[in-house]
């Protein structure tokens, strides 16, 4: 049961602070002015010591949001006391993930367009701003992101531009706002929205189903992607949110996002057909290498069966000869395939193993997963036996994590940047 608190701030007398007017192509009549009204959806789980940070920040914006709505997802800690002194509206569920809870604020806001933000980062000054002149300037886009930065708990600049560090930024400089082209497709190679900078017509969301609750991992890439497949979107090219890195939420690697990579390429597969023609990229296709990826991490972790099955799954979907090599390692015996897994690198790799040399080329591009299985290979690799060479498209993200992992260290003169390395 959701329990609803009345906003205990005072409300404005007009729309004054609270409502933007701007000519919209929308109606049959042309250009009409559309009233534009801003609800904040913030979802919070055990967040009592950054939420009253995030709710300023939002309080910051000028002109001012016609809401606030934060979402508690069955905290443990005080974060319902601190909310409910922040004058915002709450909503209380049981804890059910940050997708079932950013869908219940989405579905009690009353605003025509919708901010996300999580409770543990706060916006730029003028995000909002930003945001609100690219959609003055290009009405039919229906979703702006932005980049953003990430500092550590003290403030401390870890990352300037995600973004820059991905190597989006010139790109979407150079759009200057516009659609992106092909923007499912984009989103599919690589996330380049952040969740906490999305500002997105309610009505949108709400068309399409909102988030997936099924998805522990990846839901927001999806609903975007979705989004993307029917209405132009747009990227801010500034950093408009910073990210506070803490140890609950650093989500850089690991099994479990490569196992919810592929839910969420199962969840693609479900689209209506036809959904991503014209993107450059095919649900199946897509999902063979969520299940590639997944197969490489579990066989170098020594999880020879689930391996099996998810290699198994790669080539029902998409054949490649990459999962067919996996496959036929996995099914070897243990000593054998031990002495040949050393070479292993991931989806996206190109292998070349000899008596000591592996080369193992990363592109940058696609959701992580290829990242992951390099963290693997490293931590596993045996040094007496193989000589690593690392080419890589970019180093920021699971690299400046991996920068400071021991087994790391020694072959980190072995770790070359290409800029631009395509496929």
């Amino acid at each position: 049961m959701r329990r609803f608190a009345p906003s205990r701030s005072p409300r404005p007398s007009s729309c004054r602070r609270r409502c933007w007017f701007f000519a919209s192509t929308h109606g049959p009549g042309g250009a009409v002015a559309e009233t534009l009204v801003i609800s904040v959806v913030i979802p919070a789980h055990n967040a009592a010591l950054f939420l009253a940070a995030a709710v300023a920040s939002v309080r910051e914006q000028e002109p001012a949001v016609a809401e606030i709505i934060v979402v508690d997802d069955g905290s443990t800690d005080a974060t319902a006391a601190v909310a409910s002194g922040l004058g915002v509206t709450l909503i209380h569920q049981a804890n059910q993930g940050p997708a079932a809870a950013r869908n219940a604020g989405v579905a009690a806001a009353t605003g025509t367009w919708i901010a996300f933000l999580d409770a543990d980062d706060t916006w730029v000054e003028g995000k909002l701003a930003r945001q609100l002149a690219v959609v003055a300037a290009h009405p039919e886009v229906v979703l702006v992101a932005g980049d953003m930065a990430e500092v550590d708990r003290e403030g401390n600049v870890v990352c300037a531009s995600v973004m820059a560090a991905h190597g989006h930024l010139d790109r979407f400089r150079a759009l200057g706002g516009a659609p992106i082209p092909r923007a499912a497709g984009e989103l599919l190679e690589a996330n380049f929205i952040p969740t906490p900078t999305v500002l997105v017509r309610r009505a949108v969301v709400l068309a399409v189903g909102g988030f997936d609750p099924a998805l522990a991992y990846g839901e927001d890439l999806e609903l975007w992607a979705r989004i993307a497949t029917r209405f132009p979107i747009a990227v801010v090219p500034e950093v408009l949110m910073r990210r506070t890195r803490h140890a609950a939420n650093l989500t850089g690697g690991g099994m479990e996002t490569l196992r919810g990579l592929v839910r969420v390429g199962e969840a693609i597969r479900r689209w209506p057909p036809g959904a991503l023609a014209g993107q450059g990229v095919g649900p199946d296709g897509w999902a063979a290498a969520r299940y590639l990826d997944l197969g490489h991490a579990l066989s170098l972790a020594g999880a020879t069966r689930e391996a099996r099955w998810a290699l198994r799954q790669s080539l029902c979907l998409a054949p490649s000869w990459s999962a067919a090599r996996a496959l036929l390692l996995a099914t070897l015996p243990g000593a054998l395939a031990r002495r040949l897994r050393g070479g292993w690198g991931g989806a996206d790799e190109g292998v070349m193993v000899g008596r000591r040399r592996i080369l193992y080329v990363e592109n940058g591009i696609g959701p992580g997963g290829a990242l992951v299985c390099l963290r693997h290979l490293v931590r596993h690799l045996d040094r007496n036996r193989y000589d690593p060479l690392v080419v890589t498209g970019r180093r920021g993200g699971v690299y400046e994590e991996l920068a400071r992992d021991a087994p790391w260290r020694p072959i980190r003169d072995r770790w070359v940047e290409v800029a631009g390395l395509k496929g």
